[in-house]
């Protein structure tokens, strides 16, 4: 029987059958190029890539869950399980792998490549390993087994805390085409806020230019309320969330930890579960068991407006009125408050020059963004 592609897709894809697989990439022979895609923020990189890239034919991937998500993939270290310390050898992957995940292990034996979003945060020794298991399972000892790797991200947003990927051997074995999203009317920011942020772009900025930049008269002129705050240091962000939470008015909802949440109150997810995972940020609020209002109630989280049950013994949490910048990478928010130290700033320019352009583009226009130096 003669099965048309776009049927053998389908069945493949549901995971009816594993012959479907077979029938299908033995007639799949076209080589694909390397890419690197660059996006200013607000573009629409994941929307690019969920348009243009099949699932079918490549496996979507990133380094945090929350960039995986927007992407419909998964992560690097689930996908090819290594751990969630990523402390697992490449035989351990393996073993797992071929234990628990048969059809992972069929799909990167004939797809066409790997997508990787947010590329810059991606640290060397997770693509090390990834490259190793690739080049076993496919038997093929060119760099990713032969596949073809799809890089996707924004080259001034902030980059890998350890040893990244892109100043690695390994990335300098792929040769790229390149292709650069352009602006367009439909961008997440308005084109007059886009076109300051993009003067964050330029690491040679001076002293006095950042500086008149983030005292534009356009920025909220007092702190937003119900916006979220953003710091350099953890120390700064653990200081205000303890405050914040301690005045924060409300229905009390449950004691976490030692510590009284209320209804309203922001919190940031800590662990991967289901249907949330590490990073996303969002309010508390509660729903009914009954209309009758003496009855229990169970806590949610709301998300952009969608509603995510909260199950206390299997979700962290921890309160979420501020973070640093670099944990606000890869969100959108409604408004910000931004709060700058002076000393921090100046004290490695090129660096907290990416981090003020991430900061500044979670939100669409001046009026949703408040900055304030600290000193």
């Amino acid at each position: 029987m003669i099965f048309s592609k776009r049927y053998i897709k389908l069945m493949a894809m549901q995971g009816e059958t594993d012959n479907c697989i077979d029938v299908f990439y033995k007639h799949s022979d076209e080589k694909t190029k390397n890419l690197i895609i660059i996006g200013k923020a607000g573009v629409g990189k994941s929307t690019y890539i969920i348009e243009n890239f099949s699932p079918f034919d490549y496996i979507k991937l990133a380094y945090t869950r929350l960039a995986a998500t927007q992407i419909k993939g998964n992560t690097l270290s689930s996908a090819f399980k290594l751990g969630m310390k990523n402390d697992k050898t490449v035989n351990e992957s393996i073993n797992l792998l071929r234990r628990y995940d048969r059809k992972f292990l069929k799909r990167l034996q004939y797809v066409k490549g790997l997508i990787i979003d947010e590329f810059f945060t991606t640290p060397f020794h997770i693509m090390e390993k990834v490259n190793e298991i690739c080049k076993i399972i496919r038997k093929n000892n060119s760099p990713l087994g032969g596949l073809s790797l799809v890089l996707v991200g924004d080259d001034r947003q902030t980059e890998s805390i350890e040893k990244s990927f892109v100043e690695s051997d390994l990335f300098k074995q792929f040769v790229f085409d390149k292709i650069e999203l352009q602006e367009h009317p439909n961008m997440r920011l308005t084109y007059e806020f886009m076109h300051y942020c993009n003067q964050f772009r330029n690491p040679r900025l001076n002293r006095n230019k950042i500086l008149r930049l983030l005292k534009d008269e356009r920025f909220s002129k007092c702190p937003i309320d119900n916006a979220y705050n953003v710091f350099y240091t953890n120390k700064e962000v653990n200081e205000c969330n303890e405050k914040c939470l301690t005045q924060f008015q409300g229905k009390k909802l449950f004691n976490y930890l030692g510590k009284d949440y209320k209804d309203g109150c922001p919190i940031r997810i800590t662990n991967n579960c289901e249907n949330l995972c590490n990073g996303m940020m969002g309010f508390l609020t509660y729903k009914k068991k009954s209309f009758d209002e003496r009855k229990e109630i169970e806590p949610v989280i709301n998300i952009d407006g969608e509603y995510y049950d909260l199950d206390l013994e299997k979700n962290t949490f921890v309160p979420g009125f501020a973070t640093t910048i670099h944990v606000c990478q890869s969100k959108t928010w409604h408004a910000i408050n931004i709060y700058i130290s002076k000393k921090e700033l100046f004290n490695n320019r090129s660096t907290n020059i990416r981090l003020i352009y991430v900061a500044l583009t979670r939100v669409r226009d001046f009026n949703k963004c408040y900055i304030k130096f600290k000193d």
